[in-house]
């Protein structure tokens, strides 16, 4: 990371490297299994600093290198190599926060540190995201999301300019695999918030990769959706009310992981 380069630069200009090797890049899927990738595949290979691979996929497909883009016919590796070099030269905070929200920070060093949990912080993650939804009911919950997709939605008219969040939003991928959770659901439902979908995958990536087959069974995918939520909700977290907040950052901030350095303690929280 550089003055001017708020994620690790090493991770594209590794990818770079690697694509430009002799038969490494392919068409139509992220990594064959046998050392070839695209574009995608080959930053995801990369771990100088973990977590900063799943957000650099996010600001990618804001310049331009989609999965499409990469796919598309007559495309060469010298072009994907070309691409990196420029959104490695040209990515600012006033990028980040185009496609972050202006939380991006916070949402940085939240997914940072989701891609560094460990299986007993995982195991403590689940069981917390499952007690804050049955300790709220289900009627909290349906004020939560309703809460969060009307701050969203207000987010989005706000920055109507922002081309790039929509062409971001349109890049959604991962969410269907956590698609039953409220809080995905309240981000889901606020068409054209890239924002709040980029924090989302990118802090849902990082705990998948942490995970990793754990993050299969259900005891994982609370806790994949736990640090999802809390990136959410750093995005509206200006525009929901402190009650939502708590609620999709609170897992998270019980095992000791703060979510933004402006938080109470969770023992504030819960004793407030």
């Amino acid at each position: 990371m550089t003055a001017t380069t708020p994620l690790d630069i090493n991770v594209i200009t590794q990818a770079a490297a690697l694509i430009s090797e002799p038969d490494v890049w392919i068409q139509g899927a992220n990594d064959d299994g046998h050392g070839h990738y695209c574009a995608h595949g080959a930053v995801l290979r990369q771990h100088c600093t973990p977590g900063d691979q799943h957000m650099w996929r996010q600001i990618m497909r804001r310049g331009g290198l989609t999965e499409e883009w990469n796919d598309a016919t007559d495309r060469t590796a010298e072009e994907v190599a070309e691409r990196f070099a420029l959104i490695a030269a040209e990515t600012t905070a006033a990028d980040m926060a185009d496609v972050f929200g202006p939380q991006w920070e916070a949402i940085r060093d939240l997914v940072r540190r989701v891609a560094a949990l460990t299986p007993a912080e995982l195991d403590k993650l689940a069981t917390a995201w499952e007690a804050t939804r049955a300790a709220a009911g289900a009627a909290a919950w349906e004020a939560t999301e309703a809460a969060a997709r009307e701050a969203a939605w207000a987010a989005t008219r706000a920055s109507a300019g922002a081309a790039a969040w929509p062409a971001a939003w349109e890049a959604a991928g991962a969410a269907a695999r956590a698609a039953y959770v409220a809080a995905w659901a309240a981000a889901r439902a606020a068409t054209g918030d890239a924002a709040g979908y980029a924090a989302w995958d990118a802090a849902w990536a990082a705990a998948w990769a942490a995970a990793g087959y754990a993050a299969g069974d259900a005891a994982g995918a609370a806790a994949l959706t736990a640090a999802g939520a809390a990136a959410l909700a750093l995005v509206v977290r200006d525009l929901i009310g402190e009650q939502f907040y708590d609620t999709l950052t609170g897992p998270l901030r019980s095992i000791g992981i703060t979510v933004h350095p402006a938080d109470a303690p969770y023992a504030e929280m819960v004793s407030a």
